[in-house]
């Protein structure tokens, strides 16, 4: 068995500015997070679904990065899929958080960024949610 590539199906840009500082899927985004063997993790996002970028707050471009930036786009659209799609399983949105950070790191942000980036996606899953759970 063959592992598929680790791409869009689509690799032209399937982002298209929805107004109101936000994104729309122009075309159905799949895809797929690992391919180790008889492993796969795979997310599909379908045309239409909206989403705000990184939700990265003001005070803070200056320093991480304005959050509709090009490489941004994709991790910022698959976790905020997952975010809106879990949001009762806290467990989940960690694995989104994970998701994010993977595919920062395929769009080749620096590490430093990725690093901050990650921390402040998990910090507000824990705050909002993580607090909330019961062991």
């Amino acid at each position: 068995m063959t592992t598929p590539p680790v791409a869009l199906i689509d690799e032209s840009p399937a982002f298209e500015p929805d107004g109101q500082a936000r994104y729309r899927v122009a075309r159905g985004v799949y895809v797929i997070i690992s391919n180790i063997p008889r492993v796969w993790h795979a997310v599909h996002v379908g045309e239409g679904y909206s989403f705000d970028g990184a939700s990265i707050p003001r005070c803070l471009w200056s320093l991480v990065g304005s959050p509709f930036e090009p490489d941004l786009m994709l991790a910022a659209c698959v976790h905020d899929w997952y975010c809106e799609h879990t949001a009762d399983c806290y467990q989940t949105r960690v694995i989104g958080d994970a998701v994010f950070f993977a595919l920062l790191a395929r769009a080749g942000v620096p590490r430093w960024r990725r690093i901050l980036m990650y921390l402040g996606v998990r910090f507000h899953s824990f705050w909002n949610y993580g607090r909330k759970v019961k062991t």
